[in-house]
């Protein structure tokens, strides 16, 4: 039998060999090591760049499990550091027989059982996660900073940058803070000095990592000792003149201005930074994270204008997107030579890091790895100069100072006078060259014309591409192309020529700029390439998605989509930050030529409901192959399986088959056989519980085909102070039930306190205004009716779905009439629509985006699909206007309580009874218990749970 201490020896001697080789990193069983004198860890890494982190090994599980946990908070003497990360090892059985000699190559190829604890918490909950001693490495470097760790010393390095702005504010003349500003592409001055005072601490950090790397770089003194403005920018001319032009050329310029103006203010600011620099030095997270791109989207405006936030689920999408598969040569020694990695919106370059991270952990080490990644395997473009500065920065420093040329993370202009789009001009297949902003202000420092050569991005040029797309659309409060420096009329053109090159192309305008991104990568990337997005979740329901949904459906293969259980992954710890919307993540492979032209079918597609947001990069590693094992492992006739990790469940699995770029209603849904059943009503189909459906007793059609729906509330009108010139009246709050009658009145606004019955009355009162055109007012005053449906519905408070009003009366913002000629129609109608059967296809087409929330804009209701009413009898009809009348003063409650609400399973019975549909009773809890239906709110959630149990 194997002693502890002899396996920790090997495993320390091993991870010594292969992953710490340049320092005395790796102690094994060292006494006096921690604070408190009784404890001593198996196998402590002490990683100068990162916190330390214990590994505590052991036969039995529930003892390694122990000394794990009591490692958390111990602070290790060295460093004064605390632990704050600790991973407990189950010590296989094999080992008892091993013999010396053979031990490190058993330790090699052994799968582990292991577990991580940090502060209170383990992941996963129970159980153990299997992986190779390189995956628990993994796990190792990213879970060694916790994110808590890595946002405090965010802040106080953003309070030192501030303030190093502050004293350029303060002290440099008007004309060259204007300069700056000018520099650093950013609106205001106190933004110019925010982002000129990061791209010195940006350039101070890499030149310190690449030192500590063993690049031949000046020696950098941090502390101690005031560093001298005059002697950095020598140091740095020194620097350029080897290499890494696009890093240090934006530093440099910045510097020359301010120091030319004022050397004492720029000294004081100079100190500042260099105090941010140690910060980071100090809490040794700096391997584990970009500063300066956890920092650029708090300084600049042109991040928010343009939608696009840094991506803290990186690791996730590039372990899902960069796969070891048989189509990759991952042994191929000059890789990045054959194989590319792009992203056309990168940004700070979080998600191109993520990728080559990955890439490197598939590969392995080779001598021309990383430059071949940086002149020729990585292409990332981006509309901010200092965002596409940052992102070749943080590329830079994973190479262990090893030199390269120039690089392909490039600037591209927006507006001008030829109105460009950015990246989006690739969209032109004839415009495949773009100029570094910032290797053009490196050729006039150095004097090498060389720098200023075209890079080129070719059609069908990438294997992988990674990228979270700006989301700006032109329409709900955003604006496209709203950017620093650009005016009204350059927007306008960059609208117009965004719509030029866009053509017939599978994306519309009005589903923003996402959508036009993947068809530029689907054009970009090789046959069999595949790409991995960050999107918002109406790219799966909303109906201005449809074309590209169609486009990925048909043109690409393996298609998975993550997301988070809805309300779970929202403000700070939604999968970008600050978007303040649910999101997703598409990966998809494009289908080689062969597949294209033969007859293929549409994919099928995996959708995985994540129970929780991911934590930090060591488990998202951890997560996306557990995903990619239940993708692989589902039975094939399986509409679902679980993922777990350990023995926790941390998501579901769903598949689905996709019809023509209709919504994808199974994304962050949990069953199946809601999702099925919901989809079978769409199409005019119903499951009886036998191996095949069958078709309702009318056929289904688009609600367009039975209404006539009335004009949209802008066209209505607008509330006062509303500087709107669109809308003929001006819409007042009703103020009691005899002021609700009368003309143009109005069902504008939603009260789910007071509209908890199938018949309402009007909201509001519409008052003519004096510039109403005259024509529209008379078009607006017919579309009056009282029939209505909500565009935008709460699940978890609200009740109804399409309801009737005593009298005729206008629709509003929240609602939108609908008109038939036969009243017995509009009855069924509204008894249909808030049966569950109609909440479970308005649940299919809703857009997702807010927790309990399903939102339709107009297209989206008018092409709803609904049972064709008018091929029932007279005396079904007849029928459903009795029971209409009978329940039309009933109060419902909230659509999340459909399981016990006894007015709206008496509507089911009814409606089941016209339409001959089958008992719904089975289905009902499960639709309850969506998390997209209860908006994971924990009352209701609660609530749920205990009368169903």
């Amino acid at each position: 039998m194997i002693h502890e201490q002899v396996f920790n020896q090997w495993l320390g001697e091993v991870l010594f060999t292969d992953h710490w080789p340049n320092g005395n990193e790796v102690r094994i069983e060292q006494p006096g090591l921690l604070n408190n004198p009784h404890k001593r860890v198996d196998v402590l890494i002490l990683d100068g760049s990162m916190p330390p982190v214990a590994i505590e090994c052991s036969k039995t599980a529930s003892d390694a499990d122990k000394d794990a946990q009591s490692r958390i908070g111990v602070t290790v003497k060295e460093f004064q550091s605390r632990i704050n990360s600790s991973i407990s090892l189950v010590i296989p059985d094999r080992f008892n027989e091993v013999s010396p000699s053979d031990a490190h190559d058993l330790i090699r190829s052994t799968p582990f059982s292991y577990a991580l604890f940090q502060s209170d918490r383990r992941f996963p909950t129970s159980g153990y996660i299997r992986g190779s001693l390189d995956d628990l490495v993994h796990l190792v470097r990213g879970v060694a900073a916790p994110a808590s760790v890595i946002e405090d010393v965010s802040t106080q390095v953003f309070n030192l940058v501030e303030a190093a702005a502050n004293v350029l504010e303060r002290d440099l003349e008007t004309s060259t803070r204007d300069e700056i500003t000018k520099l650093s592409r950013q609106r205001t001055i106190i933004k110019g000095l925010r982002t000129t005072a990061l791209l010195w601490f940006n350039a101070l950090a890499t030149q310190s990592t690449l030192k500590n790397q063993g690049a031949s770089v000046p020696n950098l003194q941090l502390v101690g000792k005031t560093l001298s403005p005059s002697q950095l920018l020598l140091d740095w001319y020194e620097i350029t003149n080897q290499n890494w032009y696009a890093v240090f050329a934006p530093a440099i310029r910045a510097l020359e201005i301010s120091y030319s103006d004022n050397p004492r203010a720029t000294t004081d600011a100079i100190e500042l930074v260099v105090r941010a620099v140690n910060l980071v030095h100090e809490s040794r997270a700096g391997s584990s994270v970009n500063f300066g791109a956890e920092l650029f989207p708090k300084l600049s405006e042109d991040r928010r204008q343009a939608a696009a936030y840094y991506t803290p689920v990186a690791e996730l999408l590039a372990t899902l997107t960069i796969c070891k598969d048989a189509s990759v040569d991952w042994e191929k020694r000059d890789f990045f030579q054959e194989y590319s990695l792009g992203d056309l919106a990168c940004g700070t370059g979080t998600l191109l890091r993520a990728g080559y991270l990955r890439c490197k952990y598939l590969h392995g080490t080779s001598a021309s790895f990383h430059r071949d990644a940086m002149q020729r395997g990585i292409t990332g473009i981006d509309i901010s100069p200092i965002a596409a500065h940052l992102s070749s920065s943080s590329l830079a420093v994973l190479g262990e100072g090893d030199t390269y040329i120039d690089t392909k993370i490039i600037y591209t202009e927006v507006g001008g006078e030829e109105a460009l789009i950015g990246s989006l001009e690739l969209l032109n297949p004839e415009r495949i060259h773009f100029d570094d902003f910032f290797l053009r202000i490196a050729s006039s420092i150095s004097g090498d014309e060389a720098l200023r050569q075209p890079i080129s991005v070719n059609e069908a040029s990438f294997d992988w591409i990674l990228m979270n797309p700006p989301y700006s659309r032109s329409r709900g409060g955003q604006s496209a192309f709203d950017l620093t420096g650009i005016s009204e009329e350059e927007r306008l053109a960059c609208q117009k020529r965004w719509g030029t090159l866009l053509g017939n192309a599978p994306a519309t305008k009005t589903a923003g700029m996402a959508a036009s991104f993947l068809v530029l990568a689907e054009r970009k990337l090789k046959h069999n390439g595949t790409f991995g997005f960050v999107l918002p979740i109406t790219a799966a329901f909303a109906e201005s998605w449809q074309k590209t949904r169609k486009m990925i459906e048909k043109r690409f293969k393996n298609i998975l989509v993550v997301a988070v259980s809805a309300g779970r992954a929202w403000g700070d710890e939604a999968m970008s930050m600050s978007t303040h919307l649910e999101e997703m993540l598409l990966v998809a492979t494009k289908r080689t030529f062969q597949e294209l032209n033969g007859d293929q079918d549409y994919t099928e597609i995996h959708c995985v409901t994540l129970n929780e947001p991911i934590q930090n990069n060591g488990e998202a590693k951890i997560i996306g192959d557990a995903i990619q094992q239940a993708k692989s492992e589902i039975a094939p006739n399986a509409k679902s399986c679980l993922v777990k990790v350990g023995d926790v469940e941390i998501g579901k699995l769903i598949t689905f088959s996709p019809n023509a770029g209709n919504p994808w209603s199974s994304v962050g849904a949990y069953h199946p056989d809601i999702t099925e059943t919901a989809e079978l009503l769409s199409e005019g189909a119903i499951d009886w519980g036998s191996s095949e459906s069958e078709n309702l007793c009318v056929p289904t059609i688009r609600m367009d085909e039975l209404f006539e729906f009335g004009p949209s509330h802008d066209l209505i009108g607008n509330l006062p102070r509303s500087t709107s010139p669109r809308g003929v009246f001006e819409m007042h709050p009703v103020l009691d039930p005899i002021d609700a009658l009368g003309k143009d009145r109005s069902l504008w606004s939603t009260n789910y306190r007071k509209q908890q019955t199938l018949e309402l009355s009007p909201t509001h009162k519409g008052v003519v205004k004096r510039s109403a055109d005259e024509s529209l007012l008379v078009q607006v005053r017919n579309s009056a009716s009282v029939l209505h449906y909500q565009r935008n519905l709460r699940f978890h408070t609200q009740r109804i779905v399409a309801a009737r009003t005593a009298q005729e009366c206008l629709g509003g913002r929240a609602w939108l009439s609908l008109y038939h000629s036969n009243r017995a129609i509009m009855d069924i109608f509204a008894l249909w629509s808030n049966s569950i059967f109609g909440l479970m296809v308005h649940w299919t087409r809703g857009q997702r985006t807010d927790p309990g929330r399903s939102s339709l804009n107009v297209k989206a209701i008018q092409s709803l699909p609904v049972p064709d009413f008018t091929q029932l009898s007279d005396e079904v009809l007849a029928n459903a206007s009795g029971y209409y009348q009978e329940m039309k003063n009933r109060e419902l409650l909230p659509c999340c309580f459909a399981y016990k609400d006894k007015t709206r399973k008496e509507i089911n019975r009814v409606v089941g009874e016209l339409l001959k549909l089958p008992d719904p009773s089975n289905l009902i809890p499960l639709w309850c218990s969506e998390p997209s239906v209860t908006g994971n709110k924990e009352k209701i959630v609660s609530e749920i749970h205990r009368d169903l149990n």
